[in-house]
This record gives structure tokens, C-alpha cells and sequence, in this order.
């Protein structure tokens, strides 16, 4: 299924995310020193550059999982994520509800539409 190859190429993104922060925490723990701070900064901004990338399409592909999951209407579980579809919910207007209360029974009438479903991506 589509949706799960994405799923799988996202975990792969954010991985790459992670592994990128791990090596520049190693990168500056050995070339930390009072002297050469702006050996650090420099890596800092050679690292945002490198990693601005990959989170760009990480925002893509979770937008891509999202929508497809909306269109297909369903969770899909892959290997190390799933994109979990919830269904539209409904709620209601307390104060309108409340004042209803007081003077009638039928309180249906002031029940709001149910709002749109949603997909969010999870651990599998």
C-alpha cells in the first residue's frame, strides 16, 4: 500500500534527523573548549543547513501520509509508524445547551456539525 511505503520512508526521515543531532552533540563534545567557540558555531550552522533539509521533507511527506489517510478514510499501520484516521467529532454550545435546558426539553437543535476527521502519525 502506498500510505505504508510513505509511512516507512518517513520513519526513515526522522531517523536521519536523530542520527544527525547525535553526531553534532558528538562533534562539539570533542572540540569544546573556551578557545575555539566559534569552531562550535560554525558546526551549529553548518548542521542547521544539513538538517533543514531532511525536516522540510519530513513537513512534506507528513502532509502527503495526512492527506492520503484523509482520502483513504482508514488507520494504516506500517513497520515502525501508523497514520491514524479519527473520524469527525461532535460538540455542542454549553451556554446555548444550558439556557435550552431551562425552558425545553428538546435540546438537539442546538447541537453543533461534526467536525472534520483528522489522521495522526504514531509509533506502530
Amino acid at each position: 500500500m502506498t500510505i505504508e511505503n510513505d509511512l516507512n520512508r518517513l520513519h526513515g526521515l526522522r531517523e536521519r534527523i536523530a542520527t544527525a543531532e547525535t553526531a553534532l552533540s558528538a562533534q562539539i563534545d570533542k572540540v569544546l573548549t573556551p578557545e575555539i567557540l566559534a569552531q562550535v558555531e560554525a558546526l551549529r550552522n553548518t548542521h542547521r543547513a544539513k538538517v533543514e533539509t531532511v525536516v522540510k521533507a519530513e513537513k512534506a511527506m507528513v502532509a502527503k501520509i495526512k492527506d492520503a489517510g484523509l482520502e483513504l478514510g482508514e488507520t494504516v499501520k506500517a513497520e515502525h509508524l501508523q497514520a491514524v484516521w479519527s473520524k469527525g467529532r461532535t460538540g455542542w454550545d454549553t451556554k446555548k445547551l444550558n439556557q435550552a435546558a431551562k425552558k425545553d426539553k428538546t435540546m438537539l437543535r442546538f447541537k453543533k456539525p461534526a467536525g472534520k476527521p483528522s489522521v495522526s502519525i504514531r509509533k506502530a
